[in-house]
Formats: structure tokens, sequence, C-alpha cells
């Protein structure tokens, strides 16, 4: 209000004023209370500030990267084909001694344990140790290796979502979340995660195929028991999975990790990361 009087009133002797008078004369003409005025253009600089600060954080916000060390719980719907349904399951990380384990309730939702024991609802676990992927079947007392981390069979390092971008805030189940976009293998990958001081995981979804959904109150980032990676004795290298199997690809083509943008060709959250060879 102020500056219009300053700039159209038709008084001509407005334009001379000093700022002080100025400022003396537009209180008098509009009757607007000057500690009133100075308090509004208070707000407006700390709204301005505030506004500020959010876009930087924004603009500066960075992938969020996994500890050393976590496991938590999760529910894991899939489907392949026909086959479709959910399935409990526990995941368990630990990038220092490089061992990883998942526990399905349901194993042949999995593309690895459903292609293994076809058509047969039963518990599968993966065990990643020394470099080597297994696939353990408890209750059928079996056991098969599937494929080394030379071949892409691997963990994911705990900055796997460097290359994310950030699509935003989300709300879900109450709970706002920050949400990731991975593209990788002609698909993308949407991660989401509380934005805590921890970033803890909360979903996962690989399109078109499979979501895990983790249970936030089991989520610890550290290992409970070291011994889960143990590995069963029943699980040898020599015994190979069977050759019409997810695996057997993996065993046959040389593939090798990097963290090279333009190289990733698919991000499988199962716990592997295959990256194409590069022509020479």
């Amino acid at each position: 209000v102020c500056v219009n009087v300053f700039f159209f009133s038709s008084r001509r002797r407005h334009t001379r004023f000093l700022p002080v008078s100025w400022a003396r004369r537009c209180v008098q003409e509009t009757g607007i209370n000057a500690e009133y005025m100075g308090k509004q253009i208070l707000i407006l600089q700390m709204k301005f500030i505030l506004l500020a600060v959010a876009l930087s954080a924004v603009l500066c916000l960075q992938p969020p990267v996994w500890p050393n060390q976590w496991q938590a719980s999760f529910n894991e719907s899939s489907k392949y084909f026909f086959i479709q349904g959910e399935t409990q399951a526990t995941y368990y990380y630990d990038w220092t001694n490089q061992n990883y384990r998942v526990d399905r309730e349901d194993g042949v939702l999995d593309r690895y344990c459903g292609t293994v024991r076809k058509f047969q609802r039963t518990p599968c676990t993966h065990y990643v140790t020394g470099g080597k992927r297994y696939l353990h079947f408890p209750e059928k007392n079996d056991c098969c290796y599937c494929c080394d981390a030379e071949r892409g069979c691997g963990l994911l390092r705990p900055d796997w979502l460097s290359n994310a971008e950030y699509t935003g805030n989300v709300q879900s189940d109450g709970i706002e979340l920050e949400s990731w976009a991975l593209k990788a293998g002609g698909r993308t990958n949407i991660y989401y995660n509380i934005p805590d001081d921890k970033r803890t995981p909360y979903r996962m979804q690989i399109f078109p195929n499979n979501t895990l959904s983790f249970n936030t109150s089991t989520y610890q980032d550290s290992i409970a028991d070291p011994s889960v990676f143990q590995l069963p004795e029943i699980c040898t290298p020599k015994k190979t999975c069977p050759k019409f199997s997810l695996c057997t690809p993996f065993r046959a083509c040389l593939l090798y990790t990097s963290d090279a943008a333009d190289d990733l060709l698919c991000v499988d959250l199962g716990g592997r990361r295959i990256i194409k060879k590069k022509k020479q």
C-alpha cells in the first residue's frame, strides 16, 4: 500500500521526501500502523528465507546410502505370468563381511527359487557368502550353487542408489516418504525411504513384477546374530542349480561390476547387480 502511495500519489511532493519522511507520510495517509507494517515485512522476509532453505534442501538432497549392516522383515508381492501371490520374508545385509541372506516363506514367488523348485510352494533362502550365491530349501533338505559375484550374483553396494533421481515426497499409509527412481534394464525401479536420520527403507517396487514392503518396526542397522550367514553344510559349489533355472544364464555369461552409470543394465533388489561389459 505504501509503495502505491509513493509511486502513484497525485501529490508530486511525495517524490521529494526523504525515506523517513516518506514512511511517516505513508503511515499518515494510509492509516497503517508503522509497527504492524514492520511486523508484516519481517514475516514476509522469514517466509522467503524458509522457502529458499526448503528449495535448497530439495536441490541438494542426496540419495540414501545403506548402512554397512542392517536387517528387517518385509512382505513381498510378486507376479510372474500365471504365478502370483504374497509371502513374508526377512532381509539380512552385511557389506562389511560381504554376506547376504534373504529368507522367504514361499520360494515359488522368487524368480530364482521358483525356477529351481518349479510350482513348489516351499521356503527358500538366498545365501551370498565368499562371493557365491546359493539357494537353500530347508524343508527339502536341498541346496544348490547358483552363480558368483563375477557373473553378477554378488551384493549390492551400499550406494547403489547413487544414480537415482529424486521424484519428490509422497504419502503412503499416513507416512511421508522420499521417492527415488532408478532406471535400469529398460525399466524403472522405485525406492521409498522414511526421511529420518537413518533414511529407513520402506518400500521397493521392481517393475513390473515385485514389491517389497519393509516392516519398519523390525529394522535395525546391525546384524543381531551374525551366525545367520553360516552356510548349511549341504551347500557346495559342486552341486549347481538345475540347467533349466534362472541361475544357468548367469553362470554361462561373464559379467563384471562397475559404478559407471552408462554400464548399468539392471539392478535386481534381490541382491545382484548386473553390469554389461563394454565392447572394445
